[in-house]
């Protein structure tokens, strides 16, 4: 927290009025600590230097979009099911966390923002625990965790939260709770509302509308990737993920999720409880 005062107070000499503008030449403005959650008002005495620790780490299965175990759950209640799951296994105090950062890309920010603080209530945080969104497209997770890291460091909190959760996928760093949500059964990859004609003048500009599959041929063409070696890795991959998984290798990071399963053709429901990727 010193050196956040420290910073502030820089800041406070430019924006500090000349003695005319002050009754007595006293300042109008003046350092404060922030206490946006209960945690960020204690004194910081940081051990191990600018060291931050990932202590804890869970994830949900990984699901197919549309026809996967995970087809007819809300979105908010994979992240609720992480984030008690987190506080049922690690007993951290959910008055300590100083915040909660979830990567999201597809959704609307503000819904998926509304939802995910939503998610926090359900799990057990109190609403004195700030809960915010990242977007940097297909690395906003790890940019969640960056953004966790970075603030514990800077002295803002001691404990943050970190949560990845990436097309049914979930995991949670503490200290910093930084994560990413993304369910491709309830947000498609589409472009909502029109597109500014402007676009078509502008290469670069238009270029952000092409699909992730050209950019990983771009990367295969600069770095001299041939399709049998990608293939190959591809296969390995997939070898040594299925014997992980058939070894149990898995079992303790993923947590199970209670959801129902709806039948298309009748509508009848079923309740399940996912543990296991519905596919390597």
């Amino acid at each position: 927290m010193e050196k956040a005062i420290d910073r502030q107070q820089v800041l406070l000499q430019h924006l500090r009025p000349s003695p005319s503008s002050a009754a007595g030449g006293s300042p109008l403005i003046l350092a404060s600590f922030c206490t946006a959650s209960d945690s960020a008002a204690y004194q910081r005495n940081a051990c191990f230097g600018d060291d931050v620790v990932v202590v804890a780490a869970y994830r949900t299965a990984i699901c197919k979009s549309e026809i996967g175990g995970f087809k007819d759950i809300y979105p908010k209640e994979l992240l609720t099911a992480e984030l008690k799951a987190l506080l049922d296994k690690t007993s951290l105090n959910p008055n300590e966390v100083g915040d909660i950062v979830v990567g999201a890309v597809l959704a609307p920010g503000s819904q998926r923002a509304t939802e995910f603080k939503m998610a926090a209530f359900y799990a057990g945080f109190p609403e004195t625990v700030p809960v915010r969104t990242v977007n940097r497209q297909f690395s906003s997770g790890l940019q969640a965790v960056a953004d966790v890291a970075a603030a514990i460091k800077a002295g803002f909190y001691d404990i943050g939260k970190n949560i990845l959760v990436y097309h049914f996928y979930a995991c949670i760093i503490v200290p910093g709770i930084g994560a990413g949500l993304e369910s491709m059964t309830a947000n498609m990859l589409s472009w909502e509302g029109s597109i500014n004609p402007k676009v078509n003048k502008f290469q670069k500009a238009q270029d952000c509308l092409l699909p992730m599959g050209i950019t990983s041929e771009n990367v295969a063409y600069q770095f001299g990737v041939a399709r049998q070696e990608q293939d190959q890795a591809a296969v390995e991959s997939h070898m040594k993920a299925a014997a992980a998984t058939a070894s149990g290798k898995f079992k303790e990071e993923i947590i199970p999720v209670t959801t129902k399963i709806v039948d298309p053709k009748t509508g009848d429901e079923m309740q399940v409880t996912i543990s296991v990727v519905d596919g390597i």
